[in-house]
């Protein structure tokens, strides 16, 4: 064979192998990134090149390995690579139409048994197919996978670059003004080892839920030992403004100042000054964690609550980011897309133990959760 067949023979091959490496670790995590960037809070750059870099160098490595093979494992192997790739494609396209959102329900998503068994039923015939017709049809087989796999793979690749003008800036750089004031969360799950008060305020929270849930869950509050639930506890006010203020400065609202003067009062006046000099004296430090500040400052800045709590800095100093659990996380929800019926129970219940949250050291708790820190 000269060098001419070899290479086209292994271009070919190395095609119908990116195929369904490409749908996984290139199309379906970009997909799921530019659907959702003004949520995750980190750019593409922090995982995008790596995987398409990581999909093209693994596609090559598996084409030369496979090029060392006899040629008949070898056809049947690249077949299972098509029949893989081309069951994933009707499975991202068409089978997942009512394929709820990860993260939708506290449980894992779970599938009726006959639709895992129609599922599995599709994959299997679709893989199964592939490797006798490998067996009985080799040369009209190989140009059927080369043609279908350039085909999609092509289509792939034309809706891979069109994600990028759909997006703004957002989605590659982190800020138009680093030096904007935040709550910095990178200490969020961090505590003293001396005293600690942690104070957590849960809006919209019934003082019926704990007990009724706790009824079903009785080892629910097992974690919770060393804390006090006050079941009784409200504020003074129906709504999350003016509630929070008043809660964490004691300062009652004023109906005749505007919100934004009634907050700069609540965190300028005496009795706040006092209270939180206090704190600092006796060598506290006030770390607060929630998604909106403006119902703390309204319009004004996090400077209003300089010197009082201790987790205010900027954006830019604010970004660290774990990538093991970055690269983990969006190659899991790709396979949540791209696998069968059967593994994506499997994939939610593992994505439960790698939340966003901890990818992000960002400000961002629960949207209706306040953690309020001295330690």
């Amino acid at each position: 064979m000269n060098i001419k067949k070899t290479l086209l023979l292994f271009l070919s091959n190395f095609i119908i192998i990116c195929f369904p490496i490409f749908l996984l670790f290139v199309m379906g995590p970009s997909e799921i990134f530019f659907g959702n960037y003004k949520e995750f809070g980190f750019v593409y750059q922090e995982f995008g090149w790596k995987f398409l870099i990581f999909a093209f160098l693994i596609s090559f490595i598996f084409t030369l390995v496979i090029s060392f093979f006899p040629d008949k494992l070898g056809k049947y192997i690249l077949s299972v690579f098509w029949g893989i790739g081309i069951a994933g494609y009707i499975q991202t396209m068409f089978l997942n139409r009512h394929l709820e959102q990860m993260g939708v329900r506290a449980e894992a998503y779970t599938a009726s048994p006959s639709k895992i068994i129609v599922n599995s039923i599709i994959w299997t015939t679709i893989i199964l197919g592939a490797l006798l017709f490998a067996k009985f049809q080799q040369n009209i087989f190989k140009k059927v996978m080369l043609t279908s796999s350039l085909i999609i793979l092509g289509m792939q690749c034309v809706g891979y670059i069109s994600l990028f003008p759909s997006a703004d800036k957002s989605a590659f750089t982190y800020y138009s003004d680093k030096d904007e004031l935040i709550l910095d969360g990178s200490k969020q799950f961090t505590v003293s080892s001396n005293d600690n008060i942690i104070l957590f305020i849960l809006d919209n929270f019934s003082s019926t839920y704990l007990a009724s849930a706790v009824e079903k869950y009785p080892d629910l509050k097992d974690f919770l030992h060393d804390f006090t639930y006050y079941n009784n506890a409200d504020c003074n006010y129906h709504g999350t403004y003016p509630s929070l203020p008043h809660l964490l400065t004691g300062n009652d609202l004023d109906p005749s100042l505007s919100v934004d003067d009634w907050l700069e009062d609540c965190w300028t006046n005496t009795t706040t000054n006092d209270y939180f000099s206090i704190l600092s004296d006796a060598n506290y430090k006030v770390n607060l964690y929630t998604p909106t500040t403006s119902i703390l400052t309204g319009n004004h800045s996090l400077s209003l609550l300089d010197g009082k709590i201790s987790n205010i800095t900027t954006k830019q100093s604010s970004i660290c980011i774990d990538y093991h659990k970055l690269y983990k996380t969006m190659f899991y929800m790709s396979c949540y897309r791209f696998m069968p019926e059967y593994f994506k129970s499997f994939l939610t219940y593992q994505m439960k133990h790698i939340p966003l949250l901890y990818l992000i050291h960002k400000t961002i708790f629960y949207i209706q959760i306040m953690i309020f820190i001295i330690i």
